[in-house]
Parts: structure tokens; sequence; C-alpha cells
């Protein structure tokens, strides 16, 4: 079982052209493929290898599957020990609570259902691209998961790196 439709390391996908990562992911993708889902997508690989170029080592995924939940987290990047699970909101002006519950539920599912999960700190962050700059306070939960972190993906490489150090 595959549980993305598209994994490689950072810097595998950084050096990809976007239309080289979006055609990864349209061949895993079992769904129609809309483009509305494509325009998204393109957003996010844009951000994702803008601002992670800068990092050595580490692990990118694209739709990961969630146990559980039957849904798919946009991105997991695993970096310098910690897992963080994106969710992107292309477009989007405001960080809404629909968005932060979202991607705590995927993190959540993640520390308490994937093996991988159980031992590492869990860092969830909403990526609203259209949103202002937000000020980000880390604040860790007793289970090792962070209280979700926004970003509207300016600064989203330095902020990882920050995180994991």
């Amino acid at each position: 079982m595959n549980n993305s439709f598209y994994s490689s390391s950072i810097k595998d996908i950084v050096d990809q052209t976007p239309e080289a990562v979006l055609g990864h992911l349209a061949k895993q993708n079992p769904f129609s493929l809309d483009g509305l889902q494509r325009n998204a997508w393109l957003a996010q690989i844009s951000i994702l290898q803008r601002e992670l170029a800068g990092l050595n080592g580490g692990w990118l995924a694209f739709e990961f599957a969630i146990p559980r939940m039957g849904k798919r987290a946009d991105n997991i990047i695993l970096f310098g020990g910690v897992i963080f699970v994106l969710e992107f909101k292309v477009g989007t002006e405001q960080f809404d609570n629909a968005a932060r519950d979202q991607v705590v539920d995927y993190a959540l599912d993640l520390k308490n259902f994937h093996n991988g999960g159980h031992s590492r700190p869990i860092a969830p962050i909403v990526v609203a691209t259209g949103a202002p700059d937000a000020a980000c306070s880390l604040i860790w939960a007793d289970d090792k998961v962070a209280y979700p972190i926004l970003s509207n993906g300016v600064g989203l490489g330095r902020l990882i790196k920050d995180i994991s150090n």
C-alpha cells in the first residue's frame, strides 16, 4: 500500500521541475484531476521548493494517508527528528478554526495510530497562502504534539529548521 501520492528526499523534490512533481502526483491520484486541484498543487510545489531549498536532508510526502481517518494530509515533512504536518489553504486570507482543527487531528492520529509518530515530536502547520504574516509561538503539549503553527508560506523553511533545532 502506498502511503502517499508522492514522496522523496527534500533535495530530490527541490531539484525537480514543478511539472515533474505534478506528474508524479497526477499519476498516483485515483480521482479526476480538476484545474482547481492542479493549481493548488502547483502553488504548494512552488512554495515548498522555494522554502525547503536550503534544508540539508529530510524527506517530504505529498497527500499522505492519515491512519484511521481515511483522509490525506497535504504534506508530511520529516526533518531533524520532527514530523511536520502541513495543511495548505491556497489563496485563503485567514487562519480559520476548521483548518487548525484539521491539521491537529492529523497530527494526533499520526501520534497515536502510526508507528513512526509515537516517539517523535509532531508540529502541525496551517499554511494559508493569502494570509498576512502570523506571529509564531511554539508551544508543545505533554504528548510532544505542538499547538498549531500558522504560516503564509514565507519563511516556512526557516521555521522548520528553527523548530527542528
